[in-house]
């Protein structure tokens, strides 16, 4: 299985691009979730992808160089059809990392990033973030610039995203303005939405989850947008928790020998 995996990571095929989406996916979900512990929700998210995307295909195709709130997102957006020398409307092209084995090497540096977020997280730092969140008042009457920490978490997540953005870019060979528009941030908060955003983990697994089944809805085309609705409806009304959230609640209730809630379990002695 090992070989395997590394065969799809260096081939450069279908399956190792779908590699890199869903690691790209994977950031940009934990980036999200990351503000999401201060209390906000970043939907500047295609903005900071899209400066990424085009920092890093600007410098790879000009140079051969790898390096690897909704108004950002659209200012950025139209600027960028504006800026005939990374394309214009028309988009930037030839976009072609000069590395071997570049799935595995986009796949490890998302890992690396979201262990960075993680450990963002657990720390000081994040407790910070968390308290922010919970009571934000508090924080400030003990002497604590809250702004400052607000932006220290923004840019943490939107570094991140960057990051993702210039992943994207390579794996596509290929980017426009319109992969960038505020559809993207949506999808990033369906993402955590779905997986469960009490987690890195479950904020992955959506980002996996549903970058994968968008592939099997391509030929929806703009329907596609459908999915990440249905998915955040699913988070947010039918699975609060997420789908990784549900199953550990129900793995946890099914080792302490208890049973999901609306299913009757006959007893014996009862009358029916």
């Amino acid at each position: 299985m090992p070989a395997v995996l590394f065969g799809v990571a260096t081939d450069g095929s279908y399956f190792g691009q779908l590699l890199i989406w869903a690691a790209a996916a994977c950031v940009q979900a934990a980036s999200l979730r990351l503000v999401m512990l201060i209390g906000e929700i970043n939907l500047s998210t295609a903005g900071f992808c899209a400066i990424g995307a085009y920092g890093a295909g600007y410098l790879g195709s000009t140079f051969g160089v790898p390096m690897l709130a909704f108004c950002v997102s659209e200012v950025v957006r139209l600027l960028l059809t504006r800026a005939e020398f990374l394309g214009g409307n028309s988009g930037l092209v030839g976009i072609v990392p000069d590395l071997p084995a570049y799935a595995a090497i986009a796949a490890l540096l998302a890992v690396l990033t979201i262990v960075a977020l993680y450990i963002a997280e657990t720390s000081t730092l994040g407790l910070l973030f968390r308290a922010i969140r919970n009571h934000e008042p508090l924080v400030q009457a003990v002497g604590i610039n809250v702004r400052r920490v607000k932006i220290a978490c923004l840019a943490i997540a939107s570094a991140a995203v960057g990051l993702s953005g210039g992943l994207q870019a390579y794996a596509n060979s290929v980017i426009a303005p319109g992969d960038f528009s505020f559809l993207l941030s949506v999808y990033a908060l369906a993402y955590v939405k779905f997986g469960g955003d009490g987690s890195v983990i479950g904020a992955c697994l959506g980002a996996v989850l549903l970058t994968v089944i968008s592939q099997y809805m391509l030929g929806l085309g703009a329907d596609q947008t459908i999915l990440f609705g249905g998915a955040l409806l699913v988070g947010l009304i039918v699975m609060p928790r997420g789908v990784y959230g549900t199953a550990l609640a129900l793995l946890q209730r099914l080792r302490r020998g208890g049973r999901p809630a609306g299913i009757a379990i006959p007893v014996a002695g009862d009358e029916t």
